[in-house]
C-alpha cells in the first residue's frame, strides 16, 4: 500500500502530460485538433519537472499544446503571450517535447495566485501556411 501511495504523484504528474486525447480542451480547426491546457507548474511532480527542464515554482504556469491530424501528431510553431485583469500582457516562451512520434509544445510564463490569464495563442503547423487562433482564460491557484 505505502508503494503504491508513494508511485501516485509520479503517475498524477504523467497523466498531465499524456498525449493529446486526453488533454482537458481542444479545438477543431479544419483538419486539425489543437488541445490545450494550462496549469502552474507547481502541478508537476519532481521527476517530471527534471526530465522537461520545467522549474517547479509558485510563480511559474505552463501551458501544453498538441495538434493532430487524423489522430498522429503535427509538429506546429507557436507563438502567443497571457494577459492579465489590468491589460498588462507576458509573452509565453515556447518549446516543443517529443515522446517518440508524439510532438507536445509546451510554454511557460509568469503566474500569480488566484489570476485570472487570458491566453491568446497562434498554432502553424509545420507542413502549411495556416494559422489558426486558439484563446482561453485560466484562473490559477498556486500551492
Amino acid at each position: 500500500m505505502h508503494r503504491a501511495l508513494s508511485i501516485l504523484p509520479c503517475l498524477l504528474a504523467l497523466l498531465l502530460l499524456m498525449p493529446a486525447a486526453h488533454a482537458d480542451r481542444f479545438e477543431q480547426h479544419d483538419d486539425l485538433e489543437i488541445h490545450f491546457n494550462a496549469m502552474p507548474t507547481t502541478r508537476l511532480s519532481p521527476e517530471i519537472s527534471e526530465a522537461r527542464s520545467i522549474p517547479r515554482s509558485r510563480l511559474q504556469g505552463m501551458v501544453l499544446i498538441s495538434v493532430l491530424r487524423d489522430g498522429e501528431s503535427v509538429p506546429a510553431r507557436l507563438r502567443g503571450h497571457v494577459v492579465d485583469d489590468a491589460g498588462d500582457e507576458r509573452e509565453i516562451q515556447f518549446r516543443e517535447v517529443r515522446e517518440g512520434d508524439f510532438v507536445n509544445t509546451i510554454g511557460t510564463f509568469r503566474i500569480n495566485d488566484l489570476e485570472r490569464l487570458r491566453f491568446e495563442l497562434e498554432v502553424r503547423p509545420r507542413d502549411g501556411d495556416a494559422r489558426y487562433p486558439i484563446r482561453f482564460s485560466e484562473r490559477f491557484h498556486v500551492d
